[in-house]
């Protein structure tokens, strides 16, 4: 009922108000952008590792993946004063578009866990189910992340879905668990002022996040 901002900038109240409901913040210009990622959208550009073109050169890509943070279900839950009544909601990991094996699925038993939140003040279920599915996704996008550098490229936007084939070897392209899209959590912009013929020039850095992979092979497989 009542939302207070002691001692704290419009953006730091803003960026709060914002990450309780799994929102991501940036700027444009004078435009600021206060929304939940969009993972089903298609990717508005591929990168390829062992391929470069004029529009489209992959100078680095380092990912990660991570599964300490995966659980498979969040439960909210609070207390009505008025009402005297519990409050309860929950979110489960669904299918994702980033990749065709959800993160608790490719976390093998390591994935099958569930946690709490009963530290948010809440008032309703439809309220707490939106804090919960907003930290099961907060926690599915640590599964897999990185950085990838390309060629200039002002396109590249916050919010945005790339394509990337971290492996092309056809035997293997389909089971790799890199490849395939990722969602640019952060974009910077630089240039780097070189003799050499290809050390120079415009580049931009990304930083990318992924709550899915690709289907793992069976048996021991060297690490990326």
């Amino acid at each position: 009922k009542h939302v207070y901002q002691h001692n704290m900038s419009d953006l730091e109240f803003l960026r709060m108000r914002a990450a309780r409901m799994g929102c991501h913040v940036w700027c444009v210009d004078t435009t600021v952008y206060c929304q939940q990622p969009d993972l089903q959208s298609g990717p508005i550009a591929e990168f390829n590792v062992d391929q470069a073109t004029d529009t489209a050169v992959l100078r680095m890509f380092a990912p990660r993946l991570n599964s300490s943070a995966i659980v498979n279900k969040v439960t909210v839950k609070g207390w009505n004063p008025e009402t005297k009544e519990l409050i309860s909601g929950d979110a489960s990991v669904q299918g994702s578009k980033l990749g065709s094996q959800t993160s608790v699925a490719g976390s093998g038993p390591f994935g099958n866990e569930e946690t709490f939140t009963v530290d948010h003040p809440i008032w309703s279920k439809e309220e707490a189910m939106a804090l919960a599915k907003a930290r099961l996704q907060d926690a599915s996008l640590t599964y897999i992340t990185g950085e990838a550098e390309v060629s200039g490229n002002g396109k590249m936007e916050l919010g945005k879905v790339v394509k990337i084939t971290a492996n092309a070897n056809p035997s293997s392209q389909s089971s790799d668990p890199f490849n395939g899209n990722y969602y640019i959590m952060g974009v910077t912009h630089r240039h780097i002022a070189s003799k050499a013929k290809d050390g120079g020039g415009y580049v931009t850095i990304l930083r990318l996040a992924r709550d899915a992979q690709e289907l793992a092979q069976t048996g021991p497989r060297i690490g990326h």
